[in-house]
């Protein structure tokens, strides 16, 4: 009765990992054959996350990940450990007057498919209001 193994190697090719399978089959005189088998995983899906919630914070926070939060829940098919960044976006006022950033989260896995998503987190302004009343003249 002919047998027939596989032997297994993964090696890099171009930056991206494929299975060489070695198929080996014996007949029962112990003649022997074997073939590659090239495999190669196409990975075109990109990473999911959960983004932070918005916030607001107060003046000088905005730089505190403890604070405002970072991305959850990472996951790719391929990729154990994908790349997270962030970039943020000064969209209206200064953190004296009270201002919001849009924080762009980018999740990237080694195959460059990536995913983003924005965080708005509004600082409150360090100045308290100021009320002003119209003049009034009385007779």
């Amino acid at each position: 009765m002919p047998s027939i193994s596989r032997k297994d190697t993964v090696v890099e090719v171009n930056g991206r990992n494929e299975t060489h399978r070695i198929w080996t089959a014996v007949d029962a005189c112990g003649n022997t054959n074997s073939q590659i088998q090239r495999i190669i995983v196409r990975d075109t899906i990109p990473p999911s996350f959960v983004v932070p919630a918005d916030i607001m914070v107060d003046c000088g926070e905005i730089n505190d990940l403890g604070v405002t939060g970072e991305p959850t829940m990472i996951m790719d098919n391929c990729d154990d450990d994908p790349e997270v960044t962030r970039e943020d976006i000064f969209t209206t006022g200064s953190c004296e007057s009270g201002g919001a950033v849009e924080r762009v989260w980018r999740v990237t896995d080694q195959a460059g498919n990536g995913n983003e998503q924005t965080q708005v987190i509004r600082e409150e302004g360090d100045t308290a209001p100021e009320c002003i009343s119209p003049d009034e003249t009385v007779n």
